[in-house]
């Protein structure tokens, strides 16, 4: 090799050793984040962290306020106090006009903790680790992740029964776009593990995907690219992640390594271009650069990606299943007028009907309070459903004593079947249990209980002895004697109602061989076992009830129905009889209506209202009547008649 030849391989071996420099010049800059001091980053990053905490806070403040409001909402209210199940909660909310304002929300009812109805996403989690967002800590909003990321809010409903606290959460997608747009940032989603959700372009996502595992730091600064991501919690389990403008270079120092990186550069390609020129050899045109590897996860998957543009928030398929739903009912001019009556509160409601307080107007002034019971839209065409509604009106009708709460009227209104009910000024025994536990420490007195076991067997009585027009026994049996069917009225008087699944002889509706109807909790072993039942079945159910009133306790403590099925199909244990012998007026008195055999019941409700007649007198009507008083006062008003 000559001696040009020597020169023009050290003049290369210098442009590479230049570019190296610049490289690593540049790459200390970009480290450095363009010789800005730790103090100017940390003031960066709690800049950052300010807007993105503030962000959040007004992307669920709209949210804060409906929940606020919802959560006051009376009917709601008085659903949570007559303790509905979850199942009645959702119904409300899919179909009652005064939910109509809300519907657009995924909603859920917390008990204790636990949810205890959901309407919309199943997998709607439990509001854990929310921040507070009002001054007193009512009201605690923020973003909740199950299947999908969602913002909520979640305000407290006081319920004096309810000794867990309960509150009513409202959800809605989580807008990462909006966000975005309100920061002039873009944002991202995690869960400490995860990456939940990202907006910007694909630099900037690939960004975020390195940030799970980072939120205790709140921040994450990339060395390559020198961008700086700050996070900020928005509940226990969740962070939001926004990119934060780097400070300005400091004064000072070896000055801006650019100039010094493109100096050397301009060196090297001189150096470069100079030894080509003296190299006699051919060099291949530069191959196309590869594009960077595009990588796409499963929709289905926990940790996809999801990049969120300015839609609902939506997938395809909750489209497809809101759409099937169709729009919710719409309201009528005056949706409180149902044809003569005008409804005044809702008070109730289930699987087959809604009960309501109502108004019926006359002539010269002349108004009456009813209870209107409307069979539910959607089974009006269910024949098995209206056949058993129109037994219970046609049996109510006919049931009149004073210890029955009557049927007044029957009719259609439109497509919908109602009945019109006296209207009753009282609380049910489960609620005058809760309440006498609340305010005394104790169950009921043995001495109401029998009051209230007199009165309701006086209605029993009346009912089971009942004959059609040719005097043939009906063969009439409640099958549904419970606490939450015995009322005692602000006046003392005991009324009992709901007969809905009443076994009757010329019952247009009929049940199967083999089905079960009724509460569970209060059956007698033959009706738990789906045989046939004759009126001692009540007296067993009653007997069940003056244990549950007298020693605050369900005899049947199974977790779920099939357990509680199977319990009752046996009937009480020794030691609950043995429990049931400590009661020194009722003992032998329940201990006997609660007799497995049948045969060995009392064999009327005549006969046991004989053996508790001394406890019906009126004397005790009035020590009833006071202690309603006493428990409920202010509460048992009539309702106001406009």
């Amino acid at each position: 090799m000559n001696t040009r030849g020597r020169a023009t391989i050290g003049l290369l071996l210098c442009a590479v050793a230049a570019l190296g420099t610049a490289a690593r010049a540049g790459l200390g800059w970009s480290r450095h984040a363009e010789g800005a001091s730790p103090e100017a980053i940390d003031a960066a990053v709690a800049a950052a962290r300010t807007r993105l905490s503030t962000a959040l806070v007004e992307s669920t403040r709209a949210l804060e306020a409906e929940v606020a409001r919802a959560a006051q909402v009376p009917e709601l209210r008085a659903a949570l106090t007559e303790r509905v199940d979850g199942a009645t909660l959702v119904d409300l909310f899919d179909s009652e006009d005064w939910w109509t304002p809300y519907r657009g929300r995924q909603a859920a009812i917390v008990a204790g903790g636990h949810l205890l109805a959901v309407r919309g996403d199943k997998d709607l989690p439990a509001p854990v680790g929310l921040p507070a967002r009002t001054g007193d800590g009512s009201v605690s909003a923020g973003l909740l992740v199950g299947a999908h990321p969602y913002a909520a809010a979640v305000a407290p409903i006081t319920l004096t029964h309810r000794t867990e606290p309960t509150s009513l959460m409202l959800a809605a997608p989580f807008d990462a776009a909006a966000l975005a747009q309100a920061l002039g940032e873009p944002v991202a989603l995690s869960d400490g593990h995860h990456l939940l959700a990202s907006t910007g372009d694909p630099a900037q996502a690939a960004l975020f995907a390195a940030v799970p595992g980072k939120e205790e730091a709140g921040r994450y600064l990339a060395e390559a690219s020198g961008q700086l991501a700050v996070a900020a919690p928005a509940s226990a389990s969740v962070w939001v992640w926004t990119l934060a403008p780097l400070p300005a270079p400091a004064p000072g120092g070896s000055g801006d390594p650019r100039i010094w990186l493109g100096m050397t550069a301009l060196f090297a390609l001189g150096a470069v271009g100079f030894g080509r020129a003296r190299i006699h050899r051919v060099v291949p045109p530069a191959a196309e650069p590869a594009p960077a590897p595009r990588i796409e996860t499963p929709a289905s998957s926990r940790n996809a990606i999801v990049h969120i543009g300015s839609g609902d928030g939506l997938s395809d398929e909750e489209r497809r299943s809101t759409a099937k739903m169709g729009t919710p009912r719409t309201p009528a001019s005056d949706p409180s007028v149902f044809g003569r009556y005008r409804l005044l509160r809702r008070l109730d409601g289930g699987g087959m009907a809604d009960i309501y307080t109502a108004a019926l107007h006359g002539a010269e002034g002349f108004r009456r309070v009813f209870v209107i019971k409307r069979l539910r839209p959607e089974l009006a065409r269910n024949r098995s459903a209206v056949e058993q509604f129109i037994d219970e009106a046609k049996l109510g009708s006919t049931l009149v004593h004073p210890n029955i709460v009557p049927v007044f009227d029957f009719g259609k209104v439109g497509d919908e079947y109602f009945m019109a009910q006296e209207y009753i000024i009282g609380r049910d025994i489960s609620r005058l249990l809760q309440r006498h536990i609340e305010r005394l420490g104790r169950p009921l007195d043995e001495k109401l209980m029998l009051y209230v076991t007199h009165d309701v067997l006086e209605g029993l009585a009346h009912a089971h002895t009942q004959t059609d027009a040719d005097g043939a026994p009906l063969g009439l049996v409640h099958r549904d004697v419970a606490p939450g069917n015995i009322m005692v009225t602000s006046r003392g008087e005991v009324k009992l109602f709901d007969f809905g699944i009443v076994k009757a002889t010329g019952r247009i509706s009929k049940t199967e061989t083999g089905v079960v109807k009724g509460n569970v909790g209060f059956m007698s072993p033959e009706q738990a076992r789906g045989q046939a039942v004759d009126p001692r079945s009540d007296l067993f159910s009653l007997g069940l009830v003056m244990y549950y009133g007298l020693c605050n306790e369900q005899i049947y403590k199974g977790d779920g129905t099939f357990e509680q099925l199977l319990q009752a199909a046996t009937g009480p244990t020794p030691e609950q009889l043995a429990k049931i012998d400590h009661l020194p007026l009722a003992g032998p008195i329940v201990r006997r209506a609660l007799s497995v055999d049948p045969g060995l019941r009392y064999q009327s409700a005549a006969e046991f209202a004989t053996v508790v007649a001394a406890y019906s007198t009126g004397a005790a009507r009035v020590e009833a009547a006071a202690l309603m008083q006493q428990m409920f006062g202010d509460e048992l008003k009539p309702p106001t008649v406009g």
